[in-house]
């Protein structure tokens, strides 16, 4: 599919990016039979000469690229952007997997899979909030941030967007809705596998310490203070938070 002629805007849109064309085509075909529009990519810089000159929706990111390692090619990505990724790859060790959650990786699918299951990750993915509902909670002060859950949005005092993964967003909405209390894991696991397939006790530890990393950053506080550990149980928000 040509990378900037766009013939269904009612669709989403998908970046593929895979050195394996035949792969390529089996993945656009399910996607695009359920309503995705996709592009086909073959390279690192292919995707990201993309990722900067379209509006996306999500992309779908293989590790093994002929350029450049895709967790190298997601680092780059996250410093500017935090549309929805995929991680689908050969590389089935523990390192890869974590190491692409540190890096703002969504979700994270081994092959070979199932086409029909990769397509509801994908949906679920793209937009869980449609699939599993919203949050409720009118929006929130967070310390010196503003959090409005029902619009997906996180700013910091300056206004300027808090940029965060939809899992990162996920977590955080979930503890601003316990103002303060005690979120079990088993809690925090439910919510990201909202979003996700990648829920796991695991996963939430590396999306909590990416999580406290950012809220630090756009606060100023210690990073063990802005989500504190309750040992044997969970995590609570060390901000305040109060209603607007």
């Amino acid at each position: 599919m040509n990378a900037h002629t766009r013939t269904r805007p009612e669709c989403k849109r998908l970046l593929l990016v895979d050195g394996d064309e035949t792969l390529r085509a089996v993945v656009s075909h399910f996607l695009s039979i359920h309503d995705f529009e996709v592009d086909e990519l073959a390279s690192a810089d292919a995707f990201i000469t993309a990722a900067l000159s379209l509006r996306v929706d999500g992309a779908l990111l293989e590790l093994d690229l002929p350029d450049e390692d895709g967790l190298v090619l997601l680092g780059r990505l996250r410093q500017w952007s935090d549309i929805p990724v995929m991680v689908i790859s050969n590389r089935r060790d523990d390192e890869s997997r974590v190491r692409a959650f540190e890096l703002g990786a969504d979700d994270y699918l081994t092959k070979p899979f199932n086409p029909q299951e990769m397509v509801l990750r994908v949906q679920r993915m793209i937009d869980g909030r449609a699939m599993h509902g919203e949050h409720t909670t009118p929006p929130l002060r967070i310390g010196s941030l503003l959090l409005d859950a029902r619009r997906r949005e996180a700013r910091k005092s300056t206004g300027e967007p808090l940029k965060l993964t939809a899992s990162e967003f996920e977590l955080l909405a979930t503890l601003a809705d316990a103002s303060g209390g005690v979120v079990s894991r088993t809690r925090l696991v439910q919510s990201v596998a909202r979003i996700v397939d990648g829920g796991s006790p695991e996963s939430v530890t590396v999306l909590i310490h990416r999580l406290r990393q950012k809220l630090a950053t756009a606060t100023g506080e210690s990073p063990d203070e802005v989500i504190r550990t309750v040992p044997r149980f969970g995590y609570r928000l060390g901000l305040e938070v109060e209603s607007t």
